[in-house]
């Protein structure tokens, strides 16, 4: 007997760990999305998980802003989106944040 598998159990160890273990994966409703728009900080916390930090300098740029914009526009409430969490450093310090 041939068993097809899932690609994503074929080419993913972990995938392939859960398949052993006779469990799956599956996803839920998306309600919360939640966004890194840099790592750009007016701090500078030994405790950032993100080590982000005032000499950092990657943002979100404005091409990708508008992108998750116009996608949250079309889609939110067939997602069931429910949250948006800003996250990053300190996305108010992004210049695109307003």
């Amino acid at each position: 007997m041939t068993v097809h598998l899932p690609l994503a159990v074929e080419i993913d160890p972990f995938a392939r760990r859960i398949a052993d273990d006779g469990q799956g994966l599956r996803r839920d409703v998306l309600s919360t999305l939640q966004l890194n728009v840099g790592k750009m900080c007016n701090l500078a916390c030994n405790h950032c998980h993100v080590e982000a930090g005032p000499a950092r300098t990657e943002i979100m740029n404005w091409e990708v802003m508008q992108k998750i914009l116009v996608w949250m526009e079309a889609h939110h409430q067939d997602a069931g989106l429910e949250v948006v969490d800003l996250t990053g450093g300190a996305p108010e310090m992004n210049p695109y944040f307003r």
